[in-house]
């Protein structure tokens, strides 16, 4: 069943339903931050661009989301990652399915 919102539009892609969607391999994707956080935010806090989707991404990965503004987003990493760059593992749709996601958005309009 595929996933929609209040404007009727079906979120069909495979990633909605998982986070490893059969055929797109894993990769592992660095991140480096912008730096350390202020003082009073602890040691292992790291500044982000908020821009990214890091303060979505990381939290389901083990990441402690600290601080997010409208510039920047502050996280601290799970213990097994003790200094940047970070490493994280996330599957990568194939070439061709970016296509074919792409064909159908512009279908849906």
């Amino acid at each position: 069943m595929a996933a929609s919102n209040s404007d009727g539009f079906e979120l069909d892609q495979q990633a909605t339903k998982s986070h490893t969607p059969p055929g797109w391999p894993i990769h592992t994707v660095e991140i480096a931050p912008r730096g350390k956080a202020p003082k009073k935010y602890g040691p292992t806090t790291y500044r982000f661009a908020a821009t990214l989707t890091l303060s979505v991404i990381l939290p389901r990965r083990g990441w402690t989301l600290v601080k997010k503004a409208k510039n920047y987003v502050y996280l601290i990493p799970p213990p097994d990652q003790t200094s940047p760059p970070f490493g994280i593992s996330i599957a990568v749709p194939t070439p061709a399915e970016c296509l074919d996601i792409a064909r159908r958005s512009y279908a849906k309009g």
